[in-house]
């Protein structure tokens, strides 16, 4: 499910769901974020800095090559290719949830 998918009802997203409850101190599965096993914790706390600097134009881009190396630099990490690899998934996961889909036609 996309927090960018309508709701059923027609009053917004999902997301716009999920941020409701939250107003109201309550929790929705979808606001808790994905389980992350312990060996991989620290690849998802990489996600979130480098996702902070994140460049969007007329929508979200993905990381860019030059932006894994430059953070990596910056931060003095030396990244392996299953720390590239997860980067990367994460940031797949990332679009896939925050990129509206297209409205589809109604054909008959």
């Amino acid at each position: 499910m996309r927090l960018s998918q309508p709701q059923k009802d027609g009053r917004g997203t999902v997301g716009d769901f999920v941020a409701a409850l939250a107003a109201k101190g309550l929790r929705h599965p979808l606001s808790q974020g994905p389980f992350m096993p312990d060996a991989a914790a620290h690849v998802w706390d990489w996600f979130l800095d480098l996702n902070r600097g994140r460049q969007a134009g007329h929508g979200l881009n993905p990381m860019s090559w030059e932006a894994l190396r430059a953070w990596s630099d910056l931060r003095g990490i030396t990244l392996t290719r299953l720390d590239i690899d997860l980067l990367r998934a994460f940031d797949t996961a990332f679009l896939t949830v925050h990129t509206p889909t297209p409205p589809t036609e109604n054909r008959p």
